[in-house]
C-alpha cells in the first residue's frame, strides 16, 4: 500500500518524502518543451508549471464547471483568487465575437446541411 505522506512528484536526492522544488519542476518542463518544440513549434519553450495549472482551470471553466468547484480543486483559500479565470474567458469571448463579419449582429446564423450516402459494392 502506498504511503499517503509520499509525494507523487518527489525529490531524487531526498526520496519519496521530499518535495520537488518549483525550480526543478520548471527545469524538467523546459527540457521537455524544447524537445517537443522541435516537432511542434506551437509548444512554448519557456513553459512553467503555473501555465499548466492556469490552462487546466480555464478549460474547466470553458467546459461549464462551476467557479466554486474550480476554486476548491485548485486549493484557493479565497474565491477572489479564482475569479481571475472569469476575466480570461470573458476576454476570449469578446475576441471571438469581434471576429464576426457584422459587428452589430452577434448571433450565428443557422446552417443547413445535406447528408449524402454513398454505397460501395
Amino acid at each position: 500500500m502506498p504511503n499517503p505522506a509520499s509525494y507523487v512528484f518527489y525529490s531524487r536526492t531526498i526520496g519519496f518524502n521530499g518535495e520537488i522544488s518549483q525550480n526543478a519542476i520548471n527545469k524538467q518542463l523546459r527540457k521537455h518543451a524544447v524537445s517537443s518544440n522541435a516537432h511542434c513549434t506551437e509548444v512554448p519553450i519557456n513553459i512553467h508549471a503555473h501555465q499548466l495549472r492556469h490552462a487546466k482551470a480555464s478549460h474547466w471553466l470553458a467546459d461549464g464547471m462551476n467557479i466554486l468547484q474550480i476554486s476548491f480543486l485548485l486549493g484557493h483559500a479565497q474565491l477572489q483568487t479564482t475569479m481571475v479565470y472569469l476575466d480570461v474567458t470573458t476576454e476570449q469571448e469578446a475576441k471571438a465575437l469581434a471576429t464576426l463579419e457584422d459587428e452589430n449582429d452577434k448571433s450565428i446564423s443557422k446552417v443547413t446541411c445535406q447528408i449524402f450516402v454513398v454505397c460501395v459494392p
